[in-house]
């Protein structure tokens, strides 16, 4: 486990915070308490059972308070628990709270829709049953990356391009402009975090501005921002990389921890592009072969992020794919996990074939708590629109089918957490669903530039 750094200080509550009349009720279920918010009817009794129960809570050991907010999803913990009395609203936000609440955390999917502005889905597999739940925040734009809760979006409306956004706190960074002597491409951007420096990194691609629709990959750079750091994007060298490596730099990059992967299922295609976030070097690493033509033009291989490890599924026939991970991505090497076959349950798919006579084309998207579950999509052989999602459980080898129906047509699948992390700048932005940006002056009690909380 890591070292933890030194906490840091309390944030101010967010814009437009005020304290709700709310009580709990306080029940024993088996060894824990079950702490649940509840809003009482009773108004001439309201403020003496609020103080009587706020006072139980502060009065409870903090090992137990920790251990009950821990077991509470983070949008939970920032509605509620934060308003609950003043003991746990320091608790929430100190880094080692964060930090245990992060790592207890169940990696999910958060899906986005092909409208510029939505509402995500977020999707989790919680002890093998699955959960959808809407994000309550609508984005103004692209959302191309995520890492320990924080989401990268893109977002023209600022005088930066790009801005960090943690959709259940609702805080946002602006990042600094890009520049003029570059263009973005925002879909080639990505965001990570470096262990060791307990820094956050966002990179992006870079081109020529005369040739925005096909930049030449000779062309191509790259560009990395630390975040709070730096005031201005700094150059990732590039030199050392061949002309078909660079060609990799026009696909939007896969997050797991530490590094960024740039891959393709361009036919053909047997290399990808790492970069390590601590060392900001970035290195061509061999992929393993196999897959075939699948109808698009492309490879039948998947190449899919659970938050900790790159894993590229190659398929072997229309109902079974071969996994490998990334074990190690310093020297690039490749381990075979498992094989996922569901040739034996091809009746379930039956009712899809009668409603398309061509064959379907069947996809896996991403993974679910980590390598729990495996989202596949079924696309209509026509147009490639989603039409159809289930979740394939590795452990029971069994199929259960999702009910996306509202949310079509889906264009990003992203390996997600929901989780309390901010960042501590000068400034950041406290944005509620349907309403401006306003921004929020912090308190500084000590001159640092930055200080982030994981």
């Amino acid at each position: 486990m890591r070292d933890f750094p030194p906490p840091v200080r309390q944030p101010p509550p967010p814009a437009g915070h005020r304290r709700r009349d709310v009580s709990l009720a306080v029940g024993v279920m088996g060894p824990k308490l079950d702490i649940v918010p509840t809003l009482m009817a009773n108004k001439e009794a309201r403020n003496s059972k609020v103080s009587s129960t706020t006072n139980y809570l502060e009065s409870l050991p903090e090992e137990l308070e920790s251990e009950i907010l821990l077991h509470l999803g983070a949008e939970d913990i920032f509605k509620a628990a934060m308003v609950v009395c003043r003991k746990w609203y320091r608790m929430i936000h100190t880094h080692n709270f964060i930090y245990s609440h992060l790592q207890n955390s169940t990696p999910g999917i958060l899906i986005k829709y092909s409208a510029h502005r939505s509402y995500p889905v977020f999707v989790s597999m919680v002890k093998g049953k699955i959960e959808i739940s809407k994000i309550d925040y609508e984005y103004r734009c692209r959302c191309w990356s995520s890492c320990n809760g924080l989401t990268l979006e893109y977002h023209p409306a600022t005088s930066s391009a790009f801005c960090i956004l943690n959709p259940v706190t609702k805080q946002l960074f602006e990042l600094p402009p890009f520049g003029d002597f570059d263009l973005a491409y925002c879909a080639c951007s990505g965001i990570a975090y470096a262990a060791a420096s307990m820094e956050y990194k966002v990179v992006c691609i870079s081109g020529h501005p005369d040739q925005r629709t096909s930049t030449p990959a000779a062309m191509l750079g790259c560009a990395i921002l630390t975040v709070g750091v730096d005031k201005s994007w700094r150059r990732v060298d590039v030199q050392h990389l061949s002309l078909e490596a660079k060609e990799l730099f026009k696909n939007t990059p896969l997050t797991t921890e530490g590094f960024l992967h740039w891959t393709s299922r361009q036919i053909g295609m047997r290399r990808m592009l790492t970069l390590n976030v601590e060392t900001e070097i970035i290195t061509e690493t061999r992929v393993p072969r196999g897959g075939f033509n699948n109808r698009k033009g492309k490879e039948s291989r998947y190449y899919l992020s659970n938050g900790r490890s790159l894993s590229v599924v190659i398929a072997c026939s229309e109902f079974s794919w071969d996994v490998w991970e990334l074990k190690k991505p310093k020297i690039g090497e490749w381990v075979k996990t498992i094989r996922i076959d569901l040739e034996g349950q091809k009746s379930k798919f039956e009712n899809l074939r009668h409603k398309y006579p061509r064959p379907l084309i069947i996809e896996p998207v991403a993974w679910l708590n980590y390598d729990e579950g495996l989202l596949v999509r079924v696309l209509h052989p026509d147009n490639f629109a989603s039409e159809d999602c289930f979740v394939y459980n590795v452990g029971k080898q069994e199929i259960e089918v999702l009910d996306l129906t509202e949310y079509y047509i889906c264009t990003r699948f992203l390996v997600h957490k929901n989780s309390l992390v901010w960042l501590d700048t000068d400034t950041i932005w406290s944005r509620q669903p349907d309403r401006r940006p306003t921004p929020i002056r912090l308190q500084r009690s000590t001159p640092a530039l930055f200080t982030c909380t994981i």
